[in-house]
């Protein structure tokens, strides 16, 4: 895992099929997800995914939830 001041700009876009695409530059390193159904949870879970290099932009895409509602830590 890596701690930085500020992570720069980090892209979200809903993809179909019922995912999520985070993407971010590949300067800003590897970062660690985790998501929850619900942004007060205190059950906060590691999502098994590896970032794929595109050119100079890490992507990342895993499903949203059942509910249509996921919530993220970076």
């Amino acid at each position: 895992m890596q701690t930085i001041g500020h992570a720069g700009h980090v892209g979200f876009r809903v993809i179909p099929g019922g995912k999520t695409r985070l993407t971010w530059a590949t300067e800003n390193g590897r970062f660690v997800f985790e998501s929850s159904d619900s942004i007060g949870s205190a059950a906060w879970l590691a999502i098994n995914i590896r970032p794929v290099q595109v050119s100079q932009v890490m992507v990342v895409g895993f499903p949203i939830g059942e509910n249509g509602m996921r919530f993220f830590h970076v």
